[in-house]
């Protein structure tokens, strides 16, 4: 179960275990997400991280600025994202890859440097 880092708009974060089958993995980030999230975007920051929010959020969650400038970070200007935010690794043939701890620590990092 690859691990992958939740940010929270109240800027609270923690690391969770997401499953690899897709649907268990999709099921898993609807409920971590919340706010009735029934479908995810991906957002590619690069090509080790990932990001997932609800495709909805925009108009039924709050801004999520850790998000928003992580996001910022890696160069995409365009838009605010909104709701919790998941960053995992890069999707491959099993699922997404597993982040590590430094990498956990590296985007806190760039997060608080913003």
């Amino acid at each position: 179960m690859p691990l992958s880092l939740v940010l929270r708009p109240d800027g609270d974060h923690q690391t969770v275990n997401l499953p690899q089958t897709t649907q268990e993995r999709l099921n898993a980030m609807y409920q971590t997400i919340g706010g009735g999230c029934g479908t995810v975007q991906l957002v590619t920051l690069s090509g080790q991280f990932d990001m997932w929010v609800d495709e909805e959020g925009l108009y039924t969650q709050e801004p999520n600025s850790p998000a928003t400038l992580l996001a910022q970070r890696f160069g995409l200007t365009s838009q605010t994202y909104h709701g919790t935010a998941i960053i995992t690794g890069p999707e491959v043939s099993t699922g997404v890859a597993n982040l590590s701890k430094e990498q956990v620590a590296l985007l806190l990092d760039l997060i608080a440097r913003a």
